[in-house]
Formats: structure tokens, sequence, C-alpha cells
């Protein structure tokens, strides 16, 4: 289920809960419910709402400004970071009491050159104890802020300017709007029973200052927490004020004026409007952390999990790699000393190889005489069939031809000479040695062929 706002107004008699669902564009007013009577809270809730509150449920409560320090700032500078730094000691220079027994919040106002601030002050000890009155929420509860100052925000695009009256068992709060932001405020705490009808020379005392009024038009009151029908409004209309309900919402619903407060709350929550929530800093909620925490370990495990796996695949594929190029070394290396048995340090058997063939390249095709294949070729055929000559070593070079054999006769070695001489690629034979072998049955004979240059 998705989560939802449930907004708590207890500046009224009997409380007020306003359910709401955050939405892409603005959040949803699902229902608004007096909370019946009862000792435990979340009974209470559990029994309007017909089921107790979902795991991702936030609970909002709504104070009354009674308690709160109330200041708007001027600083001479807009940067948020030096504003914030320069809260305290501002506030410290105003307030009559000591600023390190207080909870700061603030909210930077749009008014102006230079630097605005809306800021509210409580004392710790009393925030204390309203978190201590509301421990078994737990980790639910994530907003608390004054009720009049969420319904100020909910009222700033239909009603930029007038006064808005919030009314409710407690106080009666007076915000002055311009240009649909909060620019001043007068608190009036009510005693028990007293009706509203007697406050009506606080509302037009202070009314009148604060809206500096110069025609019906301007004295518009925005009445919140009271009928625009009520005995209050009609007095305050016979003393020249406009009065219009402080609905929160444009839904043409059946909506009741002390449900304004709640409904504000739950409409901010769900905006996330949360620069004046007094839960923050070390009041922060922990809820969504403990939630987060075992998914986000959970999470962190895979992803560590995967990336080991990752690099452990990734470093087997190396080690084959590496392994499978260092049998081609060996193999190379082998296959060299095979084919140059007398070449004793192999360095780069790959490099070297090309080395010696690029030699042999240039010396049987890039040298002025014939290939050894077609030399071996010529001398071939000119020995005669009915020859019988073994040839036991061939030799080609730069300076020519070395061949070396066996013969039956002398006579047979001076033939072979002849037919070689005869040839046209022959520049010069010459018979080196000629010998019979010991056993008289074979001449041996080596010859040296020197071969006509090219062109």
């Amino acid at each position: 289920m998705a989560r939802r706002i449930l907004a708590i107004d207890t500046r009224q008699t009997p409380w007020q809960l306003a359910v709401a669902r955050p939405g892409r564009a603005e959040p949803m007013l699902e229902q608004v419910i007096a909370l019946p009577e009862g000792e435990e809270l979340s009974d209470r809730i559990a029994a309007a709402l017909g089921s107790p509150p979902g795991v991702d449920d936030r609970i909002a409560l709504a104070l009354p400004c009674t308690g709160i320090m109330v200041r708007w700032l001027e600083f001479p500078f807009a940067d948020r970071r030096k504003m914030r730094a320069a809260l305290g000691p501002e506030l410290a220079r105003q307030l009559p009491v000591e600023v390190d027994s207080l909870h700061l919040v603030y909210r930077p106002l749009d008014a102006g050159e230079g630097g605005h601030a809306l800021a509210l002050a409580i004392e710790r000890a009393r925030l204390e104890q309203i978190l201590e009155q509301f421990e078994p929420l737990g980790d639910r509860l994530h907003t608390m802020m004054p009720a009049p100052f969420a319904l100020a925000d909910t009222l700033s695009t239909d009603w930029p300017n007038g006064l808005l009256v919030c009314v409710s068992g407690a106080e009666i709060t007076l915000i002055r709007l311009r240009n649909g932001l909060p620019v001043d405020l007068r608190v009036q705490p009510r005693r028990p029973g007293q009706k509203s009808i007697d406050q009506v020379s606080f509302i037009v005392r202070q009314g009148r200052i604060m809206l500096e009024a110069r025609s019906a038009e301007d004295a518009l009151v925005l009445l919140a927490g009271e009928s625009p029908d009520s005995e209050l409004a009609e007095a305050l209309r016979e003393f020249g004020f406009r009065v219009e309900p402080a609905r929160p919402t444009r839904d043409e619903g059946d909506l009741q004026p002390e449900q304004y407060g709640a409904v504000a709350l739950a409409l901010a929550a769900g905006r996330r409007q949360r620069d004046l929530n007094l839960l923050s800093g070390p009041y922060a909620p922990r809820g969504d952390w403990k939630r987060l925490r075992p998914r986000l370990l959970t999470a962190a495990i895979l992803l560590t999990l995967a990336l080991v796996l990752t690099v452990a695949a990734g470093w087997l594929q190396l080690t084959a790699r590496q392994q499978r190029l260092a049998a081609l070394d060996r193999q190379l290396e082998s296959a060299y000393r095979k084919a140059f048995p007398t070449e004793k340090r192999v360095v780069d058997p790959v490099r070297q190889l090309e080395a010696k063939l690029g030699q042999l390249r240039k010396t049987a095709s890039g040298g002025e005489t014939a290939p050894p294949l077609e030399i071996l070729r010529l001398v071939s055929a000119a020995i005669p069939a009915d020859l019988p000559v073994r040839i036991r070593d061939y030799s080609h070079n730069r300076d020519g031809v070395r061949i070396e054999g066996e013969t039956a006769s002398f006579e047979t070695v001076s033939r072979l000479v002849e037919q070689l001489r005869a040839l046209p690629a022959m520049a010069e034979v010459t018979l080196s040695d000629s010998r019979q072998k010991s056993n008289g049955q074979a001449v041996e004979f080596r010859l040296q062929l020197r071969l006509k240059e090219a062109g």
C-alpha cells in the first residue's frame, strides 16, 4: 500500500485526523475524521481508520503557536548557508532567552533584495516533553509544525493577501498574508470555556493594525476554526471586515471549519514542506533509516558480491589468457630452436624469427642470382640419366653453389663437370676435390659453381 499522511490537529476538541496520499502533482485528500476518545493514541487512530496505520504511513502533528517564538529576520545576504550560520546570533539578539536552550527552524523568504527568513524557536525542554507525550507513535511521527503556518501555505495561491484568523480551543492566531507570504503574527491564548466572540475586540484591534486596511476590499479576514456564519464572523462584518472561509482545498466537499488545520497540515506534509518542521536536526525522525537500513545493507551485500564475482571472473579470464600466451611463447621458442638449432640465445622468438625470415627473403629474392630451388632444378636436369650420381650436400650462398656427392668413377665426374659448364646460368664450374673412397667402389667429389649475374 502506498504511503499515507495522517495529520492530527491537537488544537481542536475532539482532535481532527486528516488522511492524504502524496500525488505526482498535488497530495490527494482522502478523508477527515474526528478521533474518538481514549487513552492510547495508536488505538484511537486505528479505531478512526478502521485498521492500524500501515508500516509506511507517516504521522504529522499540528501544534498551537503558543509557546513558539516567531521572528522575521533580515540579512544583508541571500546565501542559505550564511543565513543558517547567522540565525542563532541574530535570534540571540532579539529573544529574551538563551539561544542554546532553543531548537531553531527557519524558512527563507523571497521578499526583495537581501535575505529574509521566517524563524521559529521552541524550548528544547518543551519539545522533548511533547515528543515524550507522543512516544507511542514511534518512528511514524515525521512532521510537527504550527497549524496556522501550514494553513497559510495552502492559502497563498487563492488568497495571497488578507488576515488569516485561526480559532482553536487553545488560542486565536492572526497571520498577515502579503503576496502569499506570512509577514506578521499575533497570538492570544484562550481560557478554558471562553467563547471566541469574547476575543472579537482583540481580533478587530490587532487586525486593523496588521492589515493597514484603507477599504473594505483590503479588510479581508480568512476564518478557520469558526463557520463564516458564526457569531464571531457576523461581529467582524459589523466592524467592516469581509469574512471568507479559509478552506485549505478547492474541492467542494463537506469540510468543517475545525478540520481546516488538519487538512492543511496533511497537504503540507504531502508536499514535503518541511522547512518549518520542528522534527529536524537532533529531533529528525530515524524511522526511514531504520527501515531502509536492512534493505540498503542487503543491496550493499549483493552489490559487493556481484563486484567480487565480476572481479574474480575477470581475474580468471586474465589468468587463462596469460597461460595461453605463455604456452604460445613456449611453442614459438620450441619452433624457433628447431628451425635454428645453432641459435644460442632466444629472447623474443617472434621478432627473431621475423628477422631470420627477412634475411632468408632477402637472400632468396633480393639477390642478383636465381633462386636456390631454380638452381637445384637446373643442376638436376643437367645430370644425364645414365650417370649414377648421388648428391650428399647442396649449399647455396651469395658466392655460389657448392655440391658434394659421389659417383662411380673419375670419368663420370668429368662428364658431370662438362654438363654443368654447358648450362647458360653457370659462369664458372670448378672441381674443388675428387678422390676415390677407401673401399675403391666410388669416387667422392666437391664442385663449386659460380652463377652468372642477372641482367
